[in-house]
Formats: C-alpha cells, structure tokens, sequence
C-alpha cells in the first residue's frame, strides 16, 4: 500500500520529539475523502471546521448542487447543515451516488488516447529497451585487497 504522505512525518516525528507535538485528535475536515466511502473511515469526525474544497461537489449533478459556494453570512449556518446532512445521506443510506473522478470517466476520446498512448509506449519499449539497458550497465570495478 501507499503510505500517506504526512503519516511518515507525524509517526517519525511523534515519537522521536513527542514534547513538539499535541496528542492526536480526530480529523475536522468535511470532504476529507470528497465523498464517503472513497475510502475506509475509521473515525466519524465529531464536528467539521474545515471544508476540503472541491468544485465537482458543486456541479448541477453532484452532492451540493443548489447550495452557494460562497454562502453568506446569513446562509451559512443553514448550507453547512444541509451539507453535513447530504454526506450523512451518501455514509447511510448512498442516495447520491460519488461522481466518478474525471480519470475513471470512460469515454471514448478517453479510450482513444489511451491506446495510442499504450501502442506508443509500446513501439518505444521494443525500439529504445535495449539501448537503453546497454547505457544503463554499470561496471563495477572491484577494488584491489
């Protein structure tokens, strides 16, 4: 598996110079996946301070269709009700349904480009492989006892 990118730093750094660092706390951020269910949740944040912004959440088909991207002051608490309660909708019961990330879409320009990418690869993997691992050779010259 892929390691997180801040897991190295915190798990290193917490215990070698743990008087640097607060005890850990539960996450605060609201789309952190962007939906739920994009990955296993261990934890239900107790409140959100943060949204993790992503503009495909606000689209016409997506889960915050029809809420201001930007409410204002008087709208706020009524938008981040209303957002809470539609990722509560998709963790219980998945009425709206994650949108497929725009590298999982498959259409056909999509299909396209990726076979003449993979013939490409291809023709450049049986043309320049042997050269290539030629150059690469290292001689390794064992030094005198």
């Amino acid at each position: 598996y892929a390691l997180c990118a801040w897991g190295i730093y915190y798990n290193y750094n917490i215990r070698q110079n743990p008087e640097f660092f607060h005890p850990p706390q539960p996450y605060e951020t609201m789309c952190w996946p962007q939906l739920p269910g994009l990955w296993a949740d261990y934890i239900t944040p107790p409140r959100y301070t943060f949204e993790n912004y992503y503009p495909e959440n606000y689209l016409k088909t997506s889960v915050f269709c029809d809420i201001p991207k930007e409410p204002s002051k008087d709208q706020l608490n009524h938008a981040s009700i209303e957002k809470q309660r539609r990722l509560r909708m998709i963790e219980i019961r998945a009425e709206y349904p994650p949108p497929l990330p725009g590298w999982k879409v498959n259409t056909l320009r999509r299909r396209l480009t990726n076979r003449i990418i993979k013939l490409l690869l291809t023709i450049d993997h049986e043309r320049f492989l042997p050269e290539r691992k030629r150059n690469l050779k290292i001689k390794y010259k064992q030094p005198d006892s």
